[in-house]
């Protein structure tokens, strides 16, 4: 006991040496990497940094990979700015009326339209323009016909008031005279995503105090309501798994509308979704609904979907409650401003840093891998290592100031008493 006693006491007087302002600097920079972190979420760069850093976590970890359950029908440049449709905005309802009976025709498990159903008129005793209304009319006798052959989801419009309450937007389809939407067959969620889309959207509350499922959760609900039997309103977003867009089954509406690919849309979960350029056919951006993804740029009905698979496979991590995540943060920082406090080179110092930073991967994959929990490590390592910069300028800035010091008594002349 006596060596560890003295050990303790050797490094609570290296520690007492190194002085307030080496524990200033060390609590300051700790609380950087964790407020930074939260000012960067909205950065992109940083944002893809950390999406880089979770996607190799996640491919590190063994397991069930994806099992095919989504099928993307795109209304791509040729049906959007072709005759048909004539690139009109709103598309044209009746389209879509067609387009979801000769998709239920294929007996698909469910059929989801990530399509903007908010009135464009919400102030109105009246959903949609009288110029629209008979298209209305056709669309929601599509839905209301083809909800005894497969389940549909559509799209709920919600917004945020400004005192930051969220409330329900009116849709086309309020008020439908063929049946009542939402109903056991057709459900209904919200699109809207989380600026991390390593976050998985589950339910909110409106102003209303009525809980609205994510698109996500929607479908995921009416596919497995015994997995899902009630909404999920978290106050932490779980994390989710991703998988290249590349990996999900793919056709047009021209194909669907031609009868080319029942086979592939039969018991799948069909997701109808834009795909054409915004300017004109061929030109301009990609798509409004456009996203920087973990895996690269995809289009948000590969998110969705992505989601919905997720959900499906149970493929969730838990994201720990804030506080212990701060706890966590102050420890680590604790120990290596430990660390820090010995007379040690910088190299050895981002040697420690790059041990830690090892020890934390490692930490998290575990942690990943047998409990589903996620944690976030790289802002607080971020935050050490110009701790560690800072100090070693500081410590060399002393030095010089004492050769400088030394220097000037040296020449200082001789004083007769």
């Amino acid at each position: 006991m006596l060596p560890l006693f003295a050990s303790v006491r050797r490094l609570l007087a290296i520690c007492v040496n190194k002085g307030l302002r080496y524990w200033i600097l060390a609590g300051v920079f700790s609380f950087l990497g964790w407020y930074g972190s939260h000012l960067l979420d909205d950065s992109s760069s940083w944002l893809e940094v950390k999406y880089r850093a979770y996607v190799l976590l996640q491919d590190s970890r063994g397991g069930q990979r994806r099992v095919p359950q989504t099928t993307l029908v795109a209304i791509d440049d040729e049906e959007y700015y072709g005759r048909v449709l004539a690139g009109r905005r709103p598309l044209k309802r009746d389209y879509l009326a067609t387009l979801i009976s000769r998709i239920a025709e294929a007996r698909p498990l469910l059929i989801a339209l990530d399509i903007d159903f908010r009135s464009p008129v919400p102030n109105s005793m009246s959903s949609d323009f009288d110029d629209y209304r008979e298209e209305d009319r056709a669309m929601d006798a599509a839905l209301c016909a083809n909800r005894a052959k497969t389940m549909i989801v559509l799209s709920k419009a919600v917004s945020r008031n400004s005192d930051g309450l969220l409330r329900q937007d009116q849709n086309i389809y309020d008020g439908n005279p063929n049946c009542a939407i939402p109903n056991e067959d057709i459900s209904v969620g919200y699109l809207s995503l989380p600026t991390d889309l390593r976050r998985v959207p589950l339910s909110v509350r409106t102003n209303e105090e009525v809980v609205v499922d994510s698109f996500a959760l929607a479908i995921a609900r009416a596919v497995r309501p015994r997995q899902y039997p009630t909404s999920i309103d978290l106050t932490s977003l779980p994390y989710g798994e991703f998988h290249h867009p590349n990996e999900f089954s793919r056709a047009t509406a021209k194909e669907v509308l031609n009868n080319q690919c029942r086979e592939k849309l039969r018991g799948q979960i069909v997701m109808v979704y834009g795909d054409w350029h915004v300017l004109a056919s061929g030109r301009g951006a990609l798509v409004v609904d456009t996203f920087q993804t973990p895996v690269g740029v995809a289009g948000g009905a590969y998110v969705h979907a992505n989601l919905v698979e997720t959900l499906l496979s149970a493929n969730l991590r838990a994201s720990p409650p804030e506080s212990a995540a701060v706890i966590a943060d102050a420890l680590i920082a604790l120990g290596l401003a430990v660390a820090f406090a010995f007379h040690i080179s910088l190299l050895r110092k981002f040697f420690y840093i790059a041990s830690t930073a090892f020890t934390l991967v490692l930490a998290a994959w575990l942690f990943l891998q047998v409990f589903a929990v996620f944690f976030d490590i790289l802002p607080l390592l971020a935050a050490m290592g110009m701790h560690a910069i800072v100090d070693q300028v500081w410590e060399w800035r002393e030095v010089a100031l004492s050769h400088e010091a030394g220097a000037v008594t040296l020449n200082k002349p001789f004083e007769r008493h």
